[in-house]
C-alpha cells in the first residue's frame, strides 16, 4: 500500500506551525484563519508562512474566518457588517489562493446568534435551501474563480439532511466541496448509511475531506476511532481526495491527536486494501 500523506490543521502562530512541520509525512496544511490573518502585519505573516510551507512542498488550504467583531458569518446575510466581511474577506482568500496555488474552504453557515448564544435548530426547510444554493452559485461565480470549497455544518442551511435535499441540490451545479465528514455525520442524526449515502451522491464535487470522529450527538472532534463514524467503509472516497485531521486537540501546540488520527486511518488502510 502507498504511504499516506498526512493532513494538518493549524494557525498561523509559528510554534503550531513548526510543531506540524515537525510531523513525518506531513503533507497538507490547512491555516484556521480569523478577522486579522487577513489584514496588515497578519496578512504578511499569512502569506510568508504560505511561502514557507510551499517550499517544502506542502499542500495549502486556507479556512476562512468564522466571524467578524463577534457576528458569525452567514452566506444568506446582505446589507450587514457580517454580510461585507464574507465578500471582502472572500476577495482576498481568493486572490491569495491564486498567487500560490491554493484553495479557500468557506462555511455556508457558522449558526445564528441570539443573546450571544448560537440558535441551535436554524429553520431550512426546501425554499430557504433553494435560495441558499442560488445565492452561493452567484457568490462562487463572482468571487471564487474555482477557488472556493464549500465546508458542511451541523446545522441550518448548511448542513446535510437525512432527506438529501441538500445533496441533491448541489448535485446539478458546480459547486466544490471540503466535506466535514463529523459535522455530516451529527447532522444526519448518527446514521452511517445516510453519511456513506451522502458521501457516494456528492464525491465528484467533493475536492477535499475533514477527517474526524464524533459520537453523532454534538461537536465533539474526536480522534479517529474514539467515536462511531464507520471510517472503512467511507475510506476509499476520503482516499481519493485530499484531506486533513480536524481533531479537538489537548494542546494547540502539540498536534498527536491528529497523528493518532493518522496511525488510525493508516491500519484502516492496510487492513482494507491490503
Amino acid at each position: 500500500m502507498r504511504s499516506l500523506k498526512l493532513g494538518l490543521k493549524g494557525s498561523t502562530d509559528p510554534k503550531q506551525i513548526e510543531n506540524r512541520l515537525s510531523q513525518k509525512g506531513i503533507g497538507i496544511y490547512e491555516f484556521h484563519l480569523v478577522e486579522d490573518d487577513l489584514f496588515g502585519e497578519g496578512l504578511k505573516n499569512l502569506e510568508s508562512a504560505i511561502l514557507k510551507l510551499r517550499e517544502r512542498e506542502i499542500r495549502v488550504y486556507l479556512h476562512h474566518p468564522m466571524a467578524i467583531q463577534g457576528k458569525l458569518l452567514h452566506i444568506n446575510d446582505s446589507l450587514s457588517v457580517a454580510g461585507d466581511f464574507l465578500k471582502l474577506s472572500t476577495r482576498i482568500l481568493v486572490d491569495i489562493c491564486e498567487r500560490y496555488d491554493c484553495y479557500a474552504v468557506v462555511h455556508w453557515n457558522y449558526g445564528r446568534l441570539e443573546n450571544q448564544m448560537i440558535v441551535e435548530h436554524e429553520v431550512a426547510d426546501k425554499k430557504s435551501l433553494i435560495h441558499t444554493i442560488s445565492r452561493t452559485i452567484d457568490f462562487d461565480e463572482k468571487y471564487g474563480k474555482g477557488r472556493i470549497l464549500w465546508e458542511n455544518g451541523i446545522r441550518g442551511v448548511g448542513a446535510f439532511r437525512n432527506d438529501f435535499t441538500l445533496a441533491n441540490l448541489i448535485v446539478d451545479t458546480p459547486l466544490k466541496l471540503c466535506f466535514d465528514v463529523s459535522h455530516a455525520f451529527i447532522s444526519l442524526g448518527g446514521d452511517n448509511d445516510a453519511l456513506y449515502k451522502t458521501v457516494e451522491l456528492l464525491q465528484n464535487h467533493v475536492r477535499y475531506y475533514h477527517v474526524v470522529d464524533s459520537l453523532g450527538e454534538r461537536h465533539d472532534s474526536l480522534t479517529v476511532g474514539h467515536g462511531r463514524i464507520d471510517f472503512p467503509r467511507i475510506l476509499p472516497f476520503i482516499l481519493e481526495k485530499d484531506y486533513i485531521y480536524e481533531i479537538m486537540l489537548a494542546d494547540q501546540e502539540d498536534c498527536r491527536e491528529m497523528v493518532e488520527s493518522h496511525r488510525v486511518v493508516e491500519e484502516m488502510a492496510r487492513e482494507r486494501f491490503e
